[in-house]
């Protein structure tokens, strides 16, 4: 009871009033981001075909990486790689792909071209399609205000939906925002430097 009362209570409280205040977001920043990241995936789209000789192949076709990396270059995944798929033998998962990259360069000293690719192209189209182009679609935007007050997105916080006890977010989930994209997103407030694209 008073854990309840002296800790998740209070949390509780300053949760909600988080999710009511919301974090500042400038959608419009992230205009010039997705026209180059969809411009170099166009580029590593066309280096793949040329890389597979076919004017068919897709990077974002599981199918075709695979049978290309284990049926054409007869590539293989080094023991020890766990997958979440039943056939781990012909994984292409970025775990599996690293390993065989790793694997390759130990014993020639060189790895096919193509892994370099896959592995770019999954990053880049992640971070487009799961950030770049959905966060400015969950911004709200209050009546009246210029273009150069941020709009806001307000993420749900969650005290129990982790058995591990710590916090969750979800709607969008902004803690997994990725931590190497440099000054793409940066969260601040008043503790810290200027923003780019968050907030607080």
């Amino acid at each position: 009871m008073r854990s309840l009362e002296n800790i998740e209570a209070p949390v509780q409280s300053i949760l909600t009033s988080m999710e009511c205040r919301g974090v500042g977001f400038y959608p419009q920043r992230l205009k010039r981001v997705e026209s180059q990241l969809s411009a170099r995936i166009d580029e590593l789209e066309a280096r793949g075909r040329a890389v597979t000789r076919d004017s068919d192949f897709l990077l974002s076709s599981p199918q075709q990486v695979s049978q290309y990396l284990f049926d054409k270059l007869q590539l293989k995944v080094p023991d020890g790689i766990v997958s979440k798929t039943k056939s781990s033998h012909r994984s292409t998962s970025e775990e599996a792909l690293k390993a065989i990259k790793s694997d390759v360069m130990a014993r020639t000293g060189s790895a096919p071209e193509i892994l370099d690719i896959i592995l770019e192209f999954r990053t880049l189209n992640k971070l487009l399609t799961t950030y770049i182009r959905p966060l400015p679609l969950l911004c709200v935007r209050a009546k009246g205000k210029s273009k150069k007050t941020p709009s806001r997105i307000h993420p749900q916080w969650m005290m129990t939906a982790v058995r591990t006890g710590r916090l969750s977010c979800r709607k969008p989930n902004l803690q997994q925002l990725p931590s190497d994209t440099g000054e793409m997103i940066a969260i601040s407030s008043g503790w810290r430097n200027s923003t780019l694209l968050l907030d607080f």
